[in-house]
């Protein structure tokens, strides 16, 4: 998952419409295990109710459009993470995907993905927050 469009404007824009928001909500793989990433650090579960810093997690490979530091890519709206979670389960039927709310802090960078229609944040650190979405 990469944000298509951060530019200064779009990034100020959306944290200026977002600004003290401190949650938003993130798709998982849902395993026997517990709860993975959907595209990088797959094997890893990530517990709930920790803080999790995002360097144990996410490695960077760089793209055409990722130069920016890695991190958590969370979406803002609950709406959007659950329209991504449906587009995952279509590419993935053999997977079953959730969405968690989620808590972050140290955020690094605001922008859009998904063709620069969704608002995101990445940060630093997430906490999976206990519970049914």
């Amino acid at each position: 998952m990469c944000l298509i469009k951060y530019d200064t404007y779009s990034s100020e824009a959306i944290k200026k419409k977002f600004e003290g928001k401190t949650f938003g909500w993130k798709v998982f793989r849902k395993t026997q295990e517990g709860l993975t990433g959907q595209y990088y650090g797959q094997h890893k579960c990530r517990p709930i109710g920790k803080w999790l810093e995002s360097k144990k997690f996410c490695k960077l490979k760089t793209t055409f459009l990722a130069d920016y530091p890695a991190g958590w890519h969370i979406f803002l709206s609950r709406k959007d993470a659950r329209i991504k979670r449906k587009d995952a389960a279509k590419y993935y039927a053999y997977s079953k995907f959730v969405v968690k709310k989620v808590r972050f802090r140290k955020p690094i960078i605001y922008g859009y993905q998904d063709f620069g229609k969704v608002p995101c944040v990445v940060a630093k650190e997430i906490l999976i927050e206990r519970g049914k979405v």
